[in-house]
């Protein structure tokens, strides 16, 4: 890890597990002079996403992990930092309140919630290790999507956060009574499930996404989320992009759907042949002919 690198981890360190020591709006460490502002979170989130697009989104070179390159010896921090920021921002996008503070904005109220929900670490990392399914967390989830201005936060999630998301989303298929006049059971969830692939600007970050979205059960009948849990059983990296973009399509199965998301990826720079997404063609017309 280099300078830069050690000095940012301490950094998102100390945003992330001190701030149930201060009572202000500063967060700090012990004499430490680097801190957070409320006011600053939105450009903090920033430079985390722009720190992980500058190393390629191999997070593995910038941040601090809980042990030692001997994986025996203990770090500063004693914690992998980054999984912490991952388990954070899933838990954000989650939350009811955040989403009426405005989730664009990361200042004020929506900052306040933001830290908040940090009071308990331990089970920050156990929920998002552990996927349970939350039908109520993913109604806050798809209109705190909706409710992102311009998506400008949504934007800046680490990969594996949009990951998870849209695994929620696909999953639950959530929707409400006005979609139904639409003729479009889960509309709802088929333009959020856009509005974060469309907030994708790079093809490692898409990578990232495809690879940890969810794999099939051994049996090959069913999917499940790419979780702490599931790597045990994991198909490998060759064809985890492969069961991550089938699942996608189990939502995402209408024509213009499917090959709008497949035109927003596919163009996308620096992504590999395998992780580009087959679009779908129009079925050919057959003229009737009565017997």
């Amino acid at each position: 890890m280099n300078g830069i690198g050690i000095i940012f981890s301490v950094l998102l360190f100390i945003c992330v597990y001190f701030f149930r020591k201060s009572k202000t709006n500063t967060i700090r460490s012990g004499g430490q002079l680097k801190y957070i502002r409320l006011e600053e979170l939105y450009d903090f989130i920033l430079l985390v996403y722009s720190k992980l697009e500058e190393n390629d989104f191999n997070f593995v070179d910038i941040f601090e992990n809980k042990y030692k390159l001997d994986n025996v010896t203990d770090t500063e921090s004693n914690v992998n930092v980054f999984k912490v920021y991952e388990a954070w921002m899933h838990q954000l996008w989650n939350d009811k309140e955040y989403g009426k503070a405005g989730a664009a904005a990361l200042i004020g109220a929506g900052a306040v919630i933001a830290f908040s929900l940090l009071e308990d670490i331990d089970d920050l990392l156990r929920k998002f290790k552990e996927y349970k399914r939350d039908q109520k967390a993913t109604k806050n989830l798809v209109n705190n999507v909706f409710a992102d201005e311009k998506h400008k936060t949504l934007r800046f999630a680490p990969p594996r956060v949009k990951g998870r998301m849209l695994y929620q989303i696909i999953e639950h298929k959530f929707w409400d009574g006005a979609d139904i006049l639409d003729g479009d059971l889960y509309k709802n969830c088929e333009q959020a499930a856009i509005i974060i692939i469309k907030t994708v600007n790079h093809g490692r970050e898409w990578q990232e996404i495809i690879e940890h979205l969810a794999i099939k059960d051994p049996d090959g009948k069913e999917y499940r989320v790419y979780d702490e849990t599931a790597k045990k059983d994991d198909p490998g990296n060759f064809l985890r992009p492969q069961d991550g973009s089938q699942f996608l399509r189990k939502l995402l199965n209408d024509i213009e759907d499917w090959n709008t998301v497949c035109g927003h990826v596919n163009k996308l720079p620096h992504l590999g042949e395998a992780w580009k997404l087959k679009p779908k063609n129009e079925k050919p017309y057959v003229p009737y002919r009565p017997y």
